[in-house]
């Protein structure tokens, strides 16, 4: 009974009891069978049994069985190097001589010492988690204590196990026969490591059935309590890798940049989901971290926006959580959160936001009421909210979470199955958050994905461009998961079984064999021992215990899938008939859509907790889960395909029934604010926001129409399809509403224009719009034809208007504007074959004769009770909006025609407010007509068409912007600053931005920080806003980009500071490296003429300020050639002011014979006085700039001097810096050329100084260096301080 160990405990021994007698005696059998090993090993487990029970002397006789040499025995301290304890026990490494040792072919010196260290350490963790022991403070405490305690209650089964196993010759067969000593430390090691998993007794956290007690000897087998699945085991390398990139996150001092990304790819089943779930629950225990999930669905990509809303409202419901807390901190931080969000995106946009967002009314309550009206539940439903308006907000939302101390973690589950909107979307948020300068800290994103579905190069190629080339995502090597190995398998059964790997080495071999390491299959597989009793848990034993030959026998199938479908055969059809209604709508199911069905089919809500219990379902909140996607197809896969079809569609049919008004517009789950605020670690789903007429339309379209053969019911789908389509693209989820839209096309059959024209009509319109929607300008042709064959004209008019603006994000603006003057005149607008000049000009003399008899105040007049674009009357109106746009990239002729023939439809029926922008697009073409710029009769239709956008009782943003925008760019600029211009514009863009006009946004930022780069803004931070925001404006239009780009390569030469434009280059010309030249290259190779005359600007100004006259005189030929520069826009003022200047300055180089050279400038200059003329403080200095010039080119010095300091003084009163610098640089020059003694050559060197100052103040640092190299100038810190220098130049003046 002393010497029988197995998991019963070890009796106390009494003092005085002679060991050597006491020891079991071995049989003849057994003795004739063991070999010189096995004593080994049964002598260790009488050595180890008596260190650990008693920490007595040990006897000699055991040593001498084994040893030639006997030893004296030795009564030292346990380690007598490091403590003077005294104790009566005796060290292994003190009693056991090398010849032992040797038996076991092990180093000596190193398994001494190991073994030295592991019995200290076993010992150390006993006494620190056993009540019995914590008195005990040094080894010989713990000796004396074992005298009088019982044993029971200090020795874990493990310990007790492993050393009956040691003594018992019975049991030394589960040694390995050559590895027997190193079993042994393992065994010992595994307790230090993981105490409590292999050390303490832990029947909650290893499965251990109750302890039961029973008075027969026959051993007793339970059932138990354990499941495979619920712990992680393994992939330490993939973990480590994904908590180091959290860990760096959180680190103020770490050197990342942007938000961190990581993929993590692999066959469905290895494993994906856990390894982020895992990782997720550990960053959720830490402080700060919030973690959203969501997880797409096959064959329901259209619901992929849904369940990012899902996702993102988690975000919210997080806030929302914390402002209902009794912890006054973190209502504190909610309401911080809160305040920043509301002031960043404004009432009016968030409001908009809420069927995206819907925890928005509940972390704002009332905002519908405050924006709507209290009436009015969605007062934005048909308000368009495009994923650039939804990226905008979210970054925002993010950002105002992390800035006050949280950090996020972003998790996309199953991306293969996601819509290229929802990548688009995702793609956009982070690429703003990454590049945000306003968030102190930044979020990890984590993608999963099926290896075998698609491709790690493909999902950043083409699903995620703007991630894979964007500085502001750090995208870390792509993690793929393979099978688990032997030894992952072996560890997972130890911890798990809390039983050392001698024991499960070869459970472990066997299932590795049948499931080849697929991870999912393994804990299948392992479940289903355990459910069939294969694998239980004996009381004799204290442990599991299986039959390895019985495991080998039973029949797994190929792979998991047949694995499960074995054991779907198994389940009653009543159960299985169960899951397959549930499998019907995806892997997760709402619990009020679970009671709607019990009306379908009773017993479903009752057959729950035993589907949970079997770990076939899950739940999570309001939602009833598949525990896997593997087990979600397995059942849906029991279906043949005749079954599923049939049962969609009655399924579906059932819910048409259930369906009414009210319920069919309202989230299927009504509690949506609650959902995520208990159980964060849920998965969102597309369940959130499906509502019942869009669950109804999922079943009969999983159907398909063959399932049908009465008309009237497939009418009825058609009609469901296209109440739901409205409804999403009312939510302005617009690939939701295209799949709506196309499927009920399908329920309408071939006869559908002569059987049912409005259903078919009204499903054809929807299906456009969303294509539009979407970009998918393929599709709006192809279904726009269908409409213009079938239809009537004046019913396709619509679907032409979106034909002409989807041709046109095509940039095929030629054939836009073929299509758009041809239904024009089809509309009785007077637009001739052949537009010529005269033509223009008579058309334009007639309408302006025409306004003269109607002042603003008629003109005011007559926007009262118009201006409704969806009146029929103004169809042409939005036909002519949309071919605008063409038009004037184009430069076409019948731009300025169809401007007039707009103002005289408006005279003639009212002017609407969608006719703004053509008022201003004829402003645009008054102030420069021929030869001459007449800017007082621009100004003057510039007036008109504002008067048209105040007056107008409706308003449309879109008009407005563009109205605003065309005036600034082309009239305005030459009545205001440019910093006046610029902040509009920025306003302009912040709205634009707001209503989705993407396009529109980008254009007025360009154009403001355009304005802001030749107004003297500093250019560090006209450089910052270019790598703030280029990567965003080449993913979302070209040509903006080019046009960034353009003056991004102009402002790294000013200011001899380079940029990362590799991945806007890379997208746009194909190479990272592209320069200013390769724009050139590029708009010439395509004639574009809006970049030509741009480029051969900026060559010019390069070449002047580097001194290069004569190729700044050929690329100011050029530019003459270019329609562009000649238009009222900045570049005509920048043209003709350093166009000036170049003449100038290549007639003095090339000796002054060449007079024509002369006359050109002089005509430049001349232009200048007539600018200023109209605003003094624009072109003042400008103008005397260039009298100065011309006056020192044709030696006129007495006037060049005047000339030159009042362009200095100008500049200097309106605040021009980079023209102040220009100036004194010239003044310089003057004075050094013209030098008649020290004061000329004292002056220009001070004038050169100033222009340093200047430029480095403008940001212009390579040019001002360029100065001071070429004239030698030596500038102390105190000199290059503009305030400073100044007040010693006019002390200087006045000594003079």
């Amino acid at each position: 009974s002393i010497i029988n160990l197995r998991g019963v405990g070890i009796i106390s021994q009494p003092e005085g009891v002679d060991y050597q007698q006491k020891w079991p005696q071995e049989d003849e059998s057994s003795a004739s069978s063991s070999n010189t090993k096995t004593q080994c090993i049964v002598i260790l487990g009488k050595i180890l049994y008596s260190m650990f029970c008693h920490g007595q002397s040990l006897p000699l006789p055991i040593l001498e069985t084994i040893s030639s040499q006997s030893q004296e025995a030795k009564s030292e301290d346990y380690d007598n190097n490091n403590n003077n304890d005294t104790a009566s026990s005796t060290t292994i490494s003190d009693n056991v001589d090398h010849n032992f040792l040797d038996l076991f072919e092990i180093d000596n010196e190193r398994s001494t010492r190991r073994l030295r260290i592991t019995e200290k350490t076993v010992f150390m963790t006993l006494i620190e988690n056993n009540n019995a022991a914590t008195l005990a403070t040094s080894w010989s405490d713990y000796c004396s204590l074992t005298a009088t305690a019982s044993a029971t209650t200090l020795l874990p089964k493990s310990i007790c196990r492993l050393l009956a196993d040691m003594i018992d010759t019975k049991s030394v067969s589960s040694f390995a026969s050559s590895d027997s000593f190193e079993d042994v430390l393992l065994d010992l090691e595994q307790m230090i490591s993981q105490p409590w998993v292999f050390l303490h007794d832990s029947k909650k956290c290893c499965g251990f059935p109750a302890t039961t007690t029973t008075t027969t000897s026959t051993p007793v087998t339970t059932t138990s309590t354990l499941q495979f699945g619920q712990k992680y085991h393994g992939r330490e390398k993939e973990v480590s890798t994904l908590m180091k990139l959290a860990i760096q996150i959180m680190d103020p001092e770490s050197q990342l940049i942007g938000v961190q990304a990581a993929f993590i790819s692999g066959i469905a089943g290895s494993g994906k989901s856990r390894l982020v779930q895992y990782v997720a629950d550990n960053l959720s225990s830490l402080s700060g971290w919030i973690v959203v999930k969501a997880k797409f669905e096959r064959s329901n990509e259209h619901a992929s926006r849904g369940i990012l809303s899902s996702m993102f409202n988690d975000i919210l419901s997080y806030l929302v959580n914390l402002k209902e807390s009794r912890n006054l901190a973190d209502v504190a931080y909610s309401q911080r959160v809160s305040k920043r969000i509301r002031e960043s995106i404004g009432t009016d946009t968030l409001s908009e936001l809420v069927d995206f967002l819907p925890s928005l009314l509940l972390l704002f309550k009332g905002i519908i009421g405050e924006v709507g009206g209290n009436d009015n539940k969605h007062a934005n439903n048909n308000k368009d909210i495009p994923n650039w308006q939804l990226s905008l907000a979210l970054s925002v939302i993010i950002g105002a979470v992390m800035n006050s101390g949280r950090y996020i973690m972003i998790c996309c589950d199953d991306l293969q199955w996601a819509d290229a909107a929802s990548f688009s979307l995702i793609s956009d948020v982070l690429v703003k958050v990454g590049s945000s300068t306003d968030i102190d800290h930044y979020c990890l994103f984590v993608g999963m994905y099926r290896s075998d579905e698609i491709r790690y190069e493909r999902l950043l190629s083409f699903l995620f461009p703007g991630l894979q080339t964007s500085s502001s995502v750090n995208v870390t090597e792509g993690i793929e998961l393979s099978n688990l190995s032997k030894d992952d398998l072996q560890g997972m059964l130890m911890v798990e079984l809390q039983l050392p790997r001698r024991l499960v080495s070869e459970l472990a071999e066997v299932v590795h064999k049948k499931t080849t390491g697929h991870a999912f299959f393994v804990v299948e597989l392992l479940n289903s021992l355990l459910r069939d009793s294969i694998v239980t848990y004996c009381s004799d034993n204290c442990r599991y215990s299986w039959d390895e030959h019985r495991i080998i026998l039973i029949e797994t199938g190929k792979n998991v899938a047949e694995f499960i479908a074995s054991n779907l055969k198994s389940m009653e059809p009543e159960s299985l008939q169960v899951l397959q209604i549930l499998s019907c709508f995806g892997i997760q199911t709402d619990f009020s859509l679970l009671q709607i069905l019990e009306k379908y089919h009773g017993g479903i809500m009752r057959s729950i907790d035993n589907f949970i219990e079997k770990g076939i379902l899950d739940q999570a909140g309001p939602f009833v889960i598949f525990s896997h996607d593997l087990i979600h197809e397995t059942v849906y896969g029991s279906m043949t395909l005749g079954e599923g079809k049939l049962r969609h569609m009655r399924i579906g049919q059932f819910l048409g029934l259930e369906l009414d008004a009210p319920l069919a517009i309202e989230s299927v789950t009504k509690n949506f604010g609650q959902l995520h605020l208990k159980d964060q670690a849920i998965n969102s789903g597309r369940n959130l926001t499906s509502t019942l007429i869009s669950l109804t339309c999922d079943q009969v379209n999983a159907a398909g129409s063959d399932c049908i053969r009465d008309h009237s019911q497939m009418e009825s789908c058609a009609k469901w399809n296209v109440s739901a389509g409205q409804s999403f693209a009312g939510q302005s989820d617009f690939s939701a509403a295209l799949y709506y839209f196309t499927n009920g096309l399908t329920f309408l059959g071939q006869d559908s224009w002569s059987n049912d024209h409005l259903l078919c009509l009204e499903l054809y319109q929807g299906a456009i719009l969303s294509s539009f929607a979407l970009g998918n300008a393929a599709d709006v042709d192809r279904y726009a034809q269908k409409v213009i064959e079938n239809a009537a004209f004046e019913d396709t008019l619509d679907v032409q208007v979106v034909v002409l603006k989807s041709l046109s994000l095509l940039e095929k603006h030629k054939e836009s504007t073929f299509r758009g003057v041809e239904l024009l005149r089809r509309l009785n607008f007077e637009l001739p074959l052949a537009p010529s000049s005269e033509i223009i000009g008579h058309a334009m003399a007639s309408v302006a004769t025409l306004t003269s008899r109607y002042p603003s105040d008629r003109i005011a007049n007559l926007c009262q009770d118009k201006g409704s674009k969806d009146d029929p009357k103004y169809t042409a109106i939005r036909v002519a909006d949309a071919v605008t746009t063409s038009a004037y990239i184009t430069h076409s002729p019948f731009l300025p025609l169809i401007a007039c023939e707009v103002i005289k439809f408006s005279f003639q029926n009212g002017c609407c407010i969608e006719a703004a922008p053509s008022f201003a697009m004829f402003a645009r073409f008054k102030t420069f007509m021929g030869d001459e710029y007449d800017f007082t009769a621009g100004k003057h239709w510039a007036d008109l068409a504002r008067t048209i956008i105040n007056c107008s009782p409706k308003k449309d943003p879109s008009s407005e912007i563009r109205t605003n925008l065309v005036l600034l760019i082309t009239i305005d600029n030459f009545f205001e600053t440019p910093r006046v211009v610029a902040s509009k514009l920025a306003n302009l863009y912040h709205v634009a931005g707001k209503i989705g006009q993407v396009d529109t946004a980008l254009m007025c930022m360009i154009h403001a920080w355009r304005f802001r780069l030749f107004g003297g803004h500093n250019l560090h931070l006209v450089q910052k806003a270019y790598v703030d925001n280029l990567e965003l404006t080449c993913k979302h239009n070209k040509f903006c980009a080019q046009v960034w780009l353009l003056d991004a390569f102009l402002v790294v030469e000013l200011t001899g500071k380079t940029i990362d434009c590799s991945s806007a280059c890379s997208s746009i010309f194909g190479s990272p490296d592209a320069s200013l030249d390769d724009i050139g290259s590029l708009s010439e190779s395509v004639k574009d003429k809006r970049f030509i005359g741009t480029f051969h600007l900026y060559k010019m100004l390069l070449c002047y300020w580097n001194g290069n006259f004569v190729e700044a005189g050929k690329q100011l030929q050029l530019s003459y050639t270019c329609p562009e520069l000649k238009m009222p826009r900045f570049s005509l003022i920048y043209h003709t002011f350093f166009g000036g200047l170049v003449l100038f300055a290549l007639h003095r180089e090339m000796g002054g014979i060449n007079d024509q050279i002369l006359k050109q400038g002089r005509d430049a200059m001349k232009e200048m006085e007539s600018w200023a003329n109209v605003s003094m403080a624009l072109f003042d200095n400008k103008w005397l700039l260039l009298r100065a010039e011309y006056a020192a080119t044709i030696g006129n010095h007495g006037t060049a001097q005047i000339m030159y300091l009042a362009s200095i003084n100008a500049a200097k009163d309106h605040g021009y810096t980079h023209e102040l610098a220009l100036a004194y640089e010239l003044w310089g020059n003057y004075c050094l050329a013209n030098d008649n003694g020290h004061s000329n050559c004292a002056t220009a060197s001070e004038s050169f100084r100033h222009a340093c100052v200047y430029y480095e103040q403008w940001g212009a640092t390579a040019l001002a260096e360029k100065l001071m190299r070429k004239h030698n100038l030596r500038m102390h810190p105190g000199e290059r301080n503009a305030e400073l220098l100044e007040g010693r130049s006019k002390q200087a003046r006045r000594r003079d």
